[in-house]
């Protein structure tokens, strides 16, 4: 497992690229906080992520947004 003992954060994930790399890292070990304005899915993508034996949490973040960003980051810490 490449990313084993990781922690990735992934910009628009509640679907489409972002989605399939969360996947991706998760298959890969890594734990994964997904990040989108859609609150419900990303939530959803994260439960899916973990349900599937992955690490995952899902936030509602703004990238436009410093703050959103940086409480982000500080989670994933």
């Amino acid at each position: 497992m490449r990313f084993q003992d990781r922690v990735a954060i992934v910009t628009g994930a509640a679907s489409g690229m972002g989605l399939l790399s969360a996947q991706q890292l998760a298959e890969e070990g890594a734990k994964v906080v997904l990040t989108d304005v859609n609150l419900a899915a990303v939530e959803a993508a994260a439960a899916d992520i973990c349900q599937g034996g992955g690490a995952a949490i899902g936030l509602q973040v703004d990238v436009r947004c410093y703050e959103q960003i940086e409480a982000a980051v500080d989670k994933a810490v």
